[in-house]
């Protein structure tokens, strides 16, 4: 289990990953670009990724829709956090795809509450889909083996 940040501020980013640890959560990989988290998200298969919302290369935004794009990530929570607070950024970013919005600079508890919500969701999904899915593969092993 592994929790994304991507944030090209390597103070930003440290300070993120640091308030995780602190918290007892789970592993923690990093990125500094939008590029380079597309490369972790497909080694790593994040359980959460948590963003910026200018990530040099691109915008935190973009990035969360190129991950719902895919099969893998297309129910990955996603927490983006930013110093911009107009209701436009707002809407976008949950138009786009964003779980939640989290201000910098953030209260840890209020940012580990929303964390542990998105890992909560994130193991909910993958426990459904797991429901889901085996049930299928024996069928179809069940019928193979005939």
């Amino acid at each position: 289990m592994t929790i994304l940040v991507v944030e090209p501020s390597a103070t930003t980013r440290r300070l993120i990953s640091n308030t995780l640890i602190r918290a007892g959560l789970p592993a923690i990989e990093e990125a500094a670009s939008g590029e380079e988290a597309l490369d972790v998200a497909e080694r790593a298969y994040p359980l959460v990724v948590i963003l910026g919302y200018d990530l040099g290369d691109m915008r935190g935004i973009e990035l969360t829709a190129r991950l719902r794009k895919t099969s893998r990530h297309s129910q990955t929570p996603v927490l983006l956090v930013s110093e911009r607070c107009t209701h436009e950024d707002v809407l976008y970013a949950v138009e786009a795809g964003v779980d939640h919005y989290v201000l910098i600079p953030f209260e840890s508890d209020g940012f580990l509450q929303k964390v542990r919500a998105a890992i909560q969701k994130a193991t909910h999904h993958a426990a459904d889909h797991a429901a889901r899915v085996i049930p299928l593969k024996k069928r179809y092993i069940s019928r193979r083996m005939r």
